[in-house]
């Protein structure tokens, strides 16, 4: 049977009812239309203050948290998105989980709360950081299940990587190659549009 994430929604959707709370991010690509110097300008203003919270992991990682209360600073950051597209990345049950919890609490005439909003994390298409890999899935007890003519079908819309791991069958997906065809396939699903 194919794989099902409702309970996975589930549980999440039971979790926000018991603690009010996002736990993780929504990941959100968007495209910059060169104003990402004035982008990063508003956050470096915002990196200016001491962080509220510092930690270092288990592999020796720096994480900084910084709180932009500034309300100029927020004015701007939100003009700088007013009209940019955001494409989730991975995070697509934690959206409509966190839409149907925004929509219980409506029903229940709870109104103007912080369900109105969702935890996200948004990054630049062309940022030479950015790799998203695939999630994985698996198909198990299908009747009559034909393994040769599922990647025959799907040979024209999929990157088959056997055996050989994703860097070495397809290296350009480290490489700016990569978002340039990234770019033009959301532009051919979406009629030329961006």
């Amino acid at each position: 049977r194919l794989f099902d994430l409702s309970k996975a929604k589930e549980d999440r959707f039971n979790l926000m009812k018991a603690t009010h709370c996002n736990f993780s991010d929504i990941y959100s690509l968007y495209m910059d239309d060169g104003g990402e110097e004035e982008t990063l300008d508003i956050l470096g203003l915002a990196q200016r203050e001491q962080p509220v919270s510092e930690l270092t992991d288990e592999a020796g990682l720096t994480h900084r948290l910084w709180a932009i209360t500034d309300a100029g600073i927020v004015s701007a950051i939100q003009r700088r998105f007013t009209d940019t597209k955001l494409y989730i990345a991975d995070g697509h049950h934690r959206y409509e989980t966190a839409l149907r919890y925004r929509d219980t609490l409506r029903e229940q005439g709870i109104l103007d709360t912080d369900a109105e909003y969702v935890m996200m994390m948004l990054v630049e298409m062309s940022h030479p950081g950015l790799v998203v890999f695939p999630t994985h899935r698996m198909i198990r007890d299908v009747k009559n299940f034909d393994a040769a003519k599922l990647l025959a079908d799907s040979a024209a819309a999929v990157i088959l990587c056997v055996d050989t791991g994703f860097k070495a069958a397809y290296p350009s997906a480290y490489t700016g190659q990569q978002i340039d065809a990234f770019i033009a396939q959301m532009k051919e699903w979406n009629d030329g549009q961006l």
